[in-house]
């Protein structure tokens, strides 16, 4: 007996196999593992290669949904860009500690963007910090610079106070960094009166620990803390 298939379920039988062939592709590139190589092997020649590498992070820009993080090789002057989705970034542990001066290990594939070298990382899990900062303490210029990366995250910073005063039930602080450039960064202390503590005045060396956060009534970026500045000097 012969059997008619009319085109309208052929056609639907060929997507079908499409998908199931696409999806499977997709699979095995997926799971294939990623080649280990430096910063400074990388070339023209690994362009659509799927590799991990790792390295320290010298720069991020937040491009809005995507962050560009600038990586150098340990012991050399050879550093590649790597593109970043929001979403990838959202499943690393601590994502405070993506800054500079952290050691970075990536999984991603080779591209190639006006004439330069890149690595796209667009699964979860294929960002991961190996090592935290050099520093325990944040400049006050890096959260300034990129503060939408920072908003909400915890920070710890130290420096110099320049002006202190009581607003309400909380003490606001304006803090200068002790080197570097000349900048200033806010904090809000809540709950505490600085009157009541002679250890702490204008001049004084000090360590604040809190949630970097927009001020809204006051237009600027401040670190938030309920804990009274550390005295260091």
């Amino acid at each position: 007996m012969k059997i008619v298939i009319d085109e309208k379920k052929l056609l639907t039988i060929s997507v079908i196999i499409s998908l199931i062939g696409t999806a499977s592709l997709y699979m095995y590139s997926a799971n294939q593992e990623a080649e280990m190589v430096g910063i400074s092997e990388i070339d023209e020649q690994m362009v659509g290669a799927h590799v991990e590498t790792s390295g320290v992070i010298s720069d991020l820009i937040n491009l809005g949904g995507r962050y560009l993080i600038d990586m150098k090789e340990e012991s050399s002057e050879h550093s590649i860009t790597v593109f970043v989705d929001e979403r990838v970034l959202s499943h690393v542990d601590k994502m405070e500690e993506i800054r500079a001066g952290a050691e970075a290990n990536v999984r991603g594939e080779i591209d190639m963007y006006e004439d330069d070298l890149n690595l796209i990382v667009s699964r979860a899990g294929d960002f991961m910090i190996e090592k935290t900062a050099y520093s325990s303490f944040t400049r006050p210029g890096e959260l300034l610079d990129n503060p939408e990366w920072h908003e909400g995250m915890d920070h710890k910073i130290r420096g110099e106070i320049v002006s202190i005063r009581n607003v309400g039930e909380d003490s606001i602080l304006e803090i200068e960094p002790l080197e570097g450039r000349n900048c200033r960064i806010m904090s809000r202390i809540d709950g505490w009166d600085f009157t009541e503590d002679y250890s702490i005045s204008k001049g004084s060396i000090v360590v604040v620990m809190g949630t970097f956060e927009y001020d809204g009534y006051r237009g600027r970026w401040c670190i938030y803390s309920e804990k009274k500045p550390e005295v260091h000097g």
